[in-house]
């Protein structure tokens, strides 16, 4: 963070993103694309590969966001390879304020494993 700034790379991983922009801009987020999460042919190979960025950001100070999770098993996969934030339909679909409001209110443990897909709570200050 500098001058009360937080800059992210949002999308990593797509379109014009690059290890380049890792190297060469000061970030204190990477935002790993939806792409990473979807489906592949070679489930290993995209572990492999998204447990290097994560430790990559790790070793350059750089928080990593997960965006678009919607299976459990993507979830644990994550928190194993120390994702910093994960956000997707897994834990809610989007949903208008007040009932967000409500579901705060209700619930003191959220997870993927709730009955009700409860949303992820970032409270650690990035």
């Amino acid at each position: 963070m500098k001058k009360g700034f937080i800059c992210s790379l949002d999308d990593f991983g797509a379109g014009y993103s690059s290890l380049n922009l890792l190297k060469n801009l000061s970030i204190d987020i990477v935002k790993l694309d939806i792409m990473f999460f979807r489906k592949s042919n070679d489930i290993r190979r995209e572990r492999i590969v998204i447990s290097n960025i994560i430790n990559m950001a790790k070793e350059l100070h750089i928080k990593t966001i997960a965006e678009g999770v919607e299976f459990t098993e993507t979830v644990d996969f994550l928190k194993s390879a120390g994702c910093d934030i994960i956000q997707g339909y897994v834990f809610a679909r989007p949903m208008p304020l007040e009932d967000f409001e409500r579901l705060l209110s209700e619930k003191t443990s959220l997870s993927p494993t709730d009955e009700n897909k409860a949303v992820n709570i970032c409270t650690e200050k990035l």
